[in-house]
């Protein structure tokens, strides 16, 4: 038999009652669906940061101050840092910072009057985009970012300023790009009525990002909404700063050069009188989601409960499936009397694992056995699904019921637990099969009171 045969054969089985099949349907697909979307998670968050190109080469900066015996580290520097290290260090590709100035806020778009709402927004520099790599989908997202009072988008805010625009028309993602194009608006609550002006739309930053930015104003533009202390190498600490290594430098170069970078573009001498030591420790941007204690416990948990759910409905299911080894074993020992071989067995056993979780089936095919001679009573039995015959002898200290004169027909079927013959004339069977190992097959139906044994031989 191929392998068709045997799922055929298995779908047919699957409602057979006393198999516990829906049971270790649910048992079995419960737990592994579970298991299988924490772990799905846990994979999630171990990819956090790694889709920017060149992302192995990206550097997150950090400040470590040392006052009066305590020691913290900050995860943002003050604004002037970064660009004077991309001018002090040749080893470093490129440098950029930006610092959120709204978390949700409302545009007013200048020629309707209507309202959008807008998600995190950030002033950045012009490196920010040859830092962190994004499409653009209209306009320019380099020197936008370098010319006050102008911005650039996401795709998601650009979808929905177009649909504001055009009444609810929907667009895909580049139409919307361009019918948002140099569009004018002010910030709601602004009394200034500061205009800013869309210059650029960037790919919305995915799911799995650190950072997903709505809107990002340009660097020059930050004295319209917060102090400028973009050029501070002290004070106002408020600044996300990051650096892009050239290819094959170590960080070990630059943590080794920091030293001599702090005393010649800050007072050190004036922060050690005042008993203050500083540092710049620098980490990989693709390790920034793990440093979250509260996230990387989360993450620990998710992976144990994922894998304790698959341990365990594995373990049901096998438990299921021995528990009910007893029954199964006497239809074994009928089908080895009836002429399947191990290799048929394993295989049908192999099958009705594949078809269990997803089908249904009819009833078993039916056994049918015909009586030769009634001096000699012997019969020829064939399985339907193996096409095979078995002899079998039948007991000679009385006929078999319902057998008047040979040759006569009996039909035989698997009964409802699988483990045993039933006769469906109308009389009483008890059927037991010897296999060549000792395996017995056997079960008794009411009738009309006799009894009948079937011995292999």
């Amino acid at each position: 038999m191929n392998i068709f045969s045997y799922i055929h054969a298995a779908v047919r089985t699957l409602p057979m009652k006393g198999r516990r099949n829906i049971l270790k349907v649910m048992t079995l697909g419960v737990g592994l669906a579970v298991g299988l979307v924490l772990a799905s998670k846990v994979c999630f968050e171990k990819t956090f940061d790694d889709f920017y190109k060149d992302a192995d080469r990206i550097y997150y900066l950090n400040e470590a101050i040392e006052l009066n015996g305590s020691y913290k580290v900050y995860p943002q520097v003050a604004g002037g840092v970064v660009p004077k290290m991309k001018e002090y260090f040749p080893q470093i590709e490129e440098a950029t910072r930006f610092t959120y100035i709204f978390e949700t806020a409302s545009m007013v778009m200048s020629e309707s009057d209507k309202r959008v709402n807008v998600g995190l927004t950030c002033l950045g520099d012009t490196s920010f985009f040859k830092v962190f790599d994004r499409k653009c989908l209209a306009g320019n997202l380099i020197e936008p970012l370098g010319i006050e009072s102008d911005v650039v988008i996401s795709s998601k805010l650009a979808t929905k300023m177009a649909a504001a625009l055009t009444s609810g028309k929907k667009m895909d993602e580049k139409a919307a790009a361009a019918a948002v194009l140099g569009q004018k608006f002010t910030i709601a609550g602004d009394t200034r009525k500061y205009e800013l002006t869309v210059s650029g739309v960037y790919e919305e930053f995915p799911l799995n990002s650190s950072y997903r930015l709505d809107m990002i104003v340009s660097m020059p533009s930050i004295g319209h909404f917060i102090y400028d202390g973009s050029e501070n190498m002290v004070g106002n600490d408020r600044y996300k700063g990051f650096i892009k290594l050239k290819k094959g430098i170590d960080p070990s170069e630059i943590e080794n050069g920091l030293p001599g970078f702090m005393d010649k573009h800050m007072p050190m001498d004036e922060l050690r009188a005042a008993g203050y030591e500083m540092k710049f420790p620098i980490k990989p941007f693709v390790k920034f989601h793990e440093e979250d204690e509260t996230q990387r416990n989360m993450t620990l948990v998710l992976a144990f409960v994922a894998f304790a759910l698959l341990l365990t409905s594995m373990l049901n299911y096998l438990l299921i499936v021995l528990s009910s080894a007893a029954i199964r074993a006497r239809e074994m020992a009928l089908r080895k009397c009836l002429g399947s071989s191990a290799k048929d067995i394993f295989g049908m056993m192999f099958a009705e694992a594949l078809v269990r979780n997803r089908s249904r089936r009819r009833r078993n095919p039916h056994l049918r056995v015909q009586v030769n001679d009634r001096d000699h009573p012997r019969c020829q039995c064939h399985c339907a699904l193996h096409r095979t015959p078995a002899r079998i002898g039948i007991d000679n200290n009385s006929r078999a019921p319902g057998i008047e004169q040979p040759p006569s027909r009996i039909l035989l079927q698997p009964d409802s637990g699988g483990c045993g013959i039933q006769e469906l004339s109308r009389r009483q069977a008890h059927v037991e099969a010897r296999t060549p190992r000792g395996g017995i097959c056997g079960s008794r139906f009411s009738g009309c009171g006799h009894e009948r044994d079937y011995i292999a031989i």
